[in-house]
């Protein structure tokens, strides 16, 4: 699959296309109680979610959803926590586009690596381009800063541990999806004009 939003965003929707309560539209309302993330998750690990007892009429329900995906992703897939449940409930309704879509890009990622994505193509380097979004987006909020700070620096730590590994190759999909994620993400943070330091971080190159 090439790696752009909206070939992710369709692969989630067929991967969620039959669960109640749960509509992909778009990468921040879509997801903001959690719903989606379970979805996703269950559909490769039933066992370890009940996804029909799941709702998200109130915020603690909310954040049980949250709490569940993020912690079935790490024991399932090894996918680190880019951000807290505390950021997506904070940023509630509308979620930092960018860094969800960076979690689904390495929750994919994870999946595929495991054989678990049916008659799908190797990634190909492509363009991450950042979520559209129907709001203004000149001005992000605090909430949302602080989201896509916290995930930034998750990706940047991720990505020194690529730095420092011993292999010596051209980069995975993976390591890839890695780099054009930041670099969304970095996007984000130089655009906002609150942001005086505007941090760059280091990608890895091609050896």
């Amino acid at each position: 699959m090439p790696l752009n939003s909206g070939a992710l965003l369709g692969w989630c929707q067929r991967e969620t296309a039959t669960y109640d309560g749960v509509s992909v539209e778009n990468w921040s309302r879509s997801w903001n109680d959690g719903l989606a993330f379970c979805a996703l998750l269950h559909r490769h690990f039933p066992d370890d979610i009940r996804f029909g007892s799941l709702n998200s009429s109130t915020p603690q329900s909310r954040a049980r959803n949250f709490e569940l995906a993020f912690g079935v992703a790490e024991r399932r897939l090894d996918v680190e926590r880019l951000f807290d449940v505390e950021d997506m409930m904070a940023t509630y309704p509308r979620p930092d586009g960018r860094s969800v879509t960076t979690y689904v890009v390495l929750l994919y990622n994870a999946i595929e690596e495991r054989g678990m994505v049916a008659a799908t193509p190797a990634v190909q380097l492509t363009p991450l381009p950042l979520p559209d979004r129907s709001e203004d987006d000149s001005a992000l909020s605090p909430a949302e800063l602080a989201m896509i700070r916290k995930c930034n620096q998750k990706m940047e730590a991720l990505n020194a541990k690529l730095q420092h590994s011993p292999r010596s190759h051209v980069p995975t999909a993976e390591e890839q999806a890695m780099l054009l994620s930041m670099a969304a993400l970095n996007a984000a943070l130089e655009s906002d004009a609150r942001n005086p330091a505007r941090p760059r971080y280091g990608f890895m190159t091609t050896r």
